[in-house]
């Protein structure tokens, strides 16, 4: 009976290991490296704001300002066209910029999470429920206690469940 229980016990300790410690560090790895990401910001202009207009003089200023400093930065900026906002933009255009990528136009009526996607940011493990985060972390906390419970119990620490290392180590 003694067997069986710590027996038990070891593969319990293994699969908390292999579904909870696991998958929590590169979950807590993944998240960090996510957060280092700069995060593309969008601003939406009709195409008529973004035209060269007397009207609209500080509008361009600042485009050209901004395309300035990205260029003396090495980021590429791309050059609005007109003919693409009202055909393919339906009027509008949505402008992003991002840190160490540049700045540009979007000119298809689409979705925060697919400019993101169109622009190469990822948000995977920010987009993890807490729900998740918590069932893992459960998982991953009965790992040290039954460690701690096999060591004290046996004299030896045993992380892989195979049973001849088991019937060696009582003979």
């Amino acid at each position: 009976m003694k067997e069986r229980l710590l027996y038990l016990l070891v593969w319990m300790a293994f699969l908390s290991l292999l579904l909870g410690v696991i998958p929590l560090a590169s979950m807590a790895v993944g998240y960090q490296l996510e957060a280092q990401q700069h995060r593309p910001t969008f601003a939406k202009w009709t195409c008529d704001q973004l035209a060269v207009d007397d009207g609209d003089q500080g509008m361009l200023n600042a485009y050209q300002e901004n395309s300035e400093r990205f260029h003396e930065a090495g980021m590429g900026v791309e050059a609005f066209d007109p003919e693409k906002c009202r055909i393919a933009g339906s009027g509008s255009v949505t402008t992003w910029m991002q840190e160490g990528r540049g700045m540009g136009f979007i000119y298809a009526n689409l979705s925060e999470r697919e400019m993101l996607d169109r622009l190469g940011y990822r948000s995977f493990f920010h987009d993890l429920s807490d729900s998740r985060w918590v069932f893992t972390a459960i998982i991953a906390s009965l790992w040290l206690p039954i460690n701690l419970l096999i060591y004290l119990w046996t004299g030896s620490l045993r992380t892989l469940p195979w049973r001849d290392q088991w019937r060696a180590a009582d003979d």
